[in-house]
């Protein structure tokens, strides 16, 4: 039993020898300058988010894509067919109309092609969500703008009509009558404007 014991003693103190020996090696300075794990990625910036059960999201899509395929190959198959995807039938039809009467594009409201565009939600009345849209123009450092209210539907979130404004705001004292996107105060049962 002896043996055994001496034994059994040796291998504890062996052992508590090694984990002595590492702790001291891992409190030592050069342990601590080894290099440390990599951080962790830096967080994503998201450029464009969305949802396609957003109608202002769905009016952002649009004109991001409908200005693309402009830039890329002016007005082809593909302008046509996103008119076709995201506007009724009505309003493509009054676009056409408007189109012929002013030789530019009724999307657009313009005969160029911006160099930017930006949409925000503005109001919405009863089954239809109204969208501000800006048009950005010209350089970087010499931009203009145009603005637009974009009417759509809020159950199939299609575009349901386009028209220009001098700039949005939400104070009605200081827009004309005319470029009044939505009335400010209108009673329940007065509807939306539906020009195009």
């Amino acid at each position: 039993m002896t043996t055994h014991t001496s034994r059994l003693r040796r291998g504890i103190l062996t052992a508590t020898a090694t984990v002595t020996v590492l702790a001291g090696v891992l409190a030592s300075p050069a342990a601590s300058s080894a290099p440390a794990p990599p951080a962790p990625p830096a967080p994503v910036t998201i450029v464009h988010a969305g949802s396609p059960t957003s109608a202002v999201n769905r009016v952002a899509q649009f004109y991001g894509a409908y200005i693309d395929a402009l830039h890329d190959s002016r007005r082809g198959p593909l302008a046509n067919a996103l008119r076709t995807a995201y506007l009724t039938k009505d309003l493509r039809d009054d676009l056409k109309k408007w189109e012929n009467d002013n030789k530019a594009d009724g999307v657009l409201r313009a005969q160029n092609v911006p160099a930017a565009w930006a949409v925000k939600y503005h109001d919405t009345s009863g089954n239809q969500v109204f969208s501000y849209v800006r048009l950005s123009w010209g350089t970087p450092t010499q931009r203009t703008y145009t603005y637009l209210v974009v009417r759509s539907d809020l159950r199939t979130k299609l575009i349901s009509g386009i028209r220009s404004i001098t700039r949005p705001t939400t104070a009605a004292s200081t827009t004309r009558p005319q470029d009044r996107p939505v009335q400010q105060q209108r009673p329940a049962t007065q509807s939306s404007p539906s020009g195009v």
